[in-house]
Order: C-alpha cells, then sequence, then structure tokens
C-alpha cells in the first residue's frame, strides 16, 4: 500500500514523504530551488524542528553553505526499520549521496534525538508513535452499558490491557493479579480496564468467576485491536485468527499514550513494575 502525505508546513509545502507496507521514500526539497548536490560529509548538524497533527517530524539539515534542506519522515515507520531509502527522481531534490553506513548513522542521530525529545514515554515493541494521542473507543462492559476510552480519561489515568482469550491460563493469571493489585492502580489515580474479542457475555462469567473488580470490554468485531495494532493474523495455537495479542497501554489523563507494550508472545505477561513506574510520571 501508498501513501503519500503532504506537508502543513507553507514553506515547504511542495515536500512530502511516501510511505510503503515494507519502507520508506524520503522527498528532499530545499530553497532556493538549483542543482546543487549535498553530500552526507557536508551535513554539518540534525536539528529537532517539529511535529504536525499528521505525526511527522521535521528536520533540519545544514549543509556546508548553510541552505536548509527539509527532512520529513513518518517515524512510526522510521522507528521499526534502520533503514532509509532516498526517492531522487523528483525535482527539485537534493541528491544525498550515501551509502549504507551513511544511513545507519543518519538513523542512529535521528533516533537519539527523539528518544532524547521524547523521553518521558514509555513505548516498546508498538506503531504506535511515543505521546500521540490515543485512539479513541467506546465499546460495552459485561453490564451492557458503553464504556468510552475519552470518557474515562476525563478523570483519571488509564491502564488499558488486552487479552486474547478468556478462560485461558496466562490470560487468567494476568488479570487475577491485576485484581489483587487494584488498589495500587487507584492509589496511582488509573482505571484500569480489560478488552478482549470474547463475547460480552463469555466475558461476564469470566469476570463473575476471578471477581475482577475493573471492566471486560468486549471488541467482538476487532475494530479497537486494529487500532492499537494488537491483532494476530493468525493466533500462535489451534490456528484461530482475529485474536487480541496480550498488550498494554498507559494513557494520561490528556489522552496520550505514555506506555505501550505489545507482546508477540501470549505466553508472556507485560512488565507491570514499568507501567506503574509510568503512572508515578503521570501524577494525578
Amino acid at each position: 500500500m501508498k501513501t503519500v502525505v503532504k506537508s502543513n508546513d507553507p514553506l515547504i509545502s511542495n515536500s512530502f514523504v511516501t510511505c510503503y507496507s515494507d519502507y520508506l521514500v524520503i522527498h528532499l526539497y530545499y530553497f532556493p530551488f538549483g542543482n546543487k548536490k549535498i553530500k552526507y560529509s557536508d551535513i554539518r548538524s540534525c536539528e529537532f524542528y517539529s511535529t504536525d497533527d499528521l505525526g511527522m517530524f521535521s528536520y533540519k539539515l545544514w549543509g556546508m553553505s548553510l541552505t536548509p534542506v527539509w527532512w520529513h519522515c513518518d517515524m512510526k515507520r522510521f522507528m521499526r526499520k534502520n533503514y532509509i531509502l532516498l526517492d531522487t527522481n523528483h525535482w527539485p531534490l537534493i541528491g544525498l549521496t550515501m551509502n549504507d553506513n551513511d544511513l545507519i548513522n543518519v538513523y542512529h542521530l535521528i533516533k537519539q534525538n527523539i528518544i532524547n525529545q521524547n523521553k518521558e514515554c514509555n513505548v516498546r515493541n508498538n506503531s504506535l508513535l511515543p505521546c500521540q494521542q490515543a485512539p479513541d473507543f467506546t465499546l460495552y462492559n459485561t453490564e451492557k452499558k458503553e464504556i468510552s476510552l475519552q470518557d474515562l480519561t476525563s478523570k483519571s489515568n488509564v491502564v488499558l490491557l488486552f487479552f486474547p482469550l478468556a478462560f485461558t491460563g496466562v490470560c487468567t493469571k494476568e488479570l487475577c493479579s491485576t485484581r489483587d493489585d487494584i488498589s495500587q492502580f487507584e492509589n496511582l489515580n488509573a482505571t484500569v480496564i480489560a478488552i478482549s474479542v470474547d463475547s460480552l457475555f463469555s466475558l461476564g462469567i469470566f469476570r463473575q468467576e476471578n471477581e475482577l473488580p475493573f471492566d471486560l470490554l468486549s471488541d467482538f468485531n476487532k475494530e479497537v485491536s486494529q487500532k492499537y495494532d494488537s491483532l494476530y493474523d493468525q493466533f500462535p495455537l489451534f490456528g484461530l485468527k482475529g485474536v487480541t495479542k496480550r498488550s498494554a497501554f498507559v494513557i494520561d489523563k490528556q489522552g496520550k499514550i505514555k506506555y505501550a507494550e505489545v507482546l508477540a508472545d501470549a505466553g508472556k505477561v507485560p512488565d507491570f513494575v514499568k507501567i506503574k513506574e509510568t503512572l508515578e510520571q503521570c501524577g494525578q
């Protein structure tokens, strides 16, 4: 799939990136227009510039002539890859001469800058951007009442747990452990909710049998799990498709993701120590 994202910056309205499913093409423009070539060795610094409402990170790369070169890239994909492809088939473009080592160096330079800029956020194994707005949703709980994320975050921080299937061993252990620690979450001004693709009827029995004091929400149509990049194409056991991945998200009262952990291995559980540390940083 190919997606083209235009820049909102009026100074660089002709710049854009093209995101493919497996790699990223970065289109580079500079002003004034011309045919000058800038080599990687000419780049003196990489300065964090801004982020817009599309989640695009902008960088200024300054060459020897101090002509600004604007570098726009989709960091959601960039953070998951260790290479970049440069498109040089459009005019006017900077013809950056880069070998593999150059690409790796630029990758680490920009990645470290992003880490420094977003050090208050903790995101692991997930494609959602650090500190981005959490996708809103409304689902039914086991009492057939609609629960929305927006309503929850208006009152408290939220610990959002996705789990594969009710009544299975690891899921039962994880949620019962969360039940036993519920006072700790309450003291950190956090509301716990858990989501699976089970029907709300089976979740109701599961919740009752295990005396779970927090809401279980049914994502039977799998829409919310997809929004949070937490859905197996095929579950490792039994060949099931469309099963939720075990995941954990901390969302603050502004609705921003502060911690995200998506586990490919359903036999593992999220790092609840990190989750509680993140909640402490979120404050009341």
